[in-house]
């Protein structure tokens, strides 16, 4: 059951993610400020990488595997 080829997996979760990033950026309206922009962080860390990895899974639906 599931997807066993490692190529085939990774274009799959790879598409995925991009739909969500899409998604996400045509889902957000822009308005005027309300408040002064904020200074961007000098932290190293991305902001995708922060909010992917805060999704809390068990088990991949594309592979099968536990996470």
């Amino acid at each position: 059951i599931g997807i066993n080829n490692a190529d085939d997996r990774q274009a799959i979760i790879l598409a995925s993610e991009n739909y969500l990033a899409e998604k996400k950026l045509s889902e957000e309206k822009i308005s005027p400020p309300t408040a002064p922009i904020e200074e961007p962080s000098t932290s190293s860390t991305n902001t995708l990488n922060r909010t992917i990895s805060s999704i809390n899974t068990t088990e991949c639906v594309v592979c099968m595997d536990s996470e």
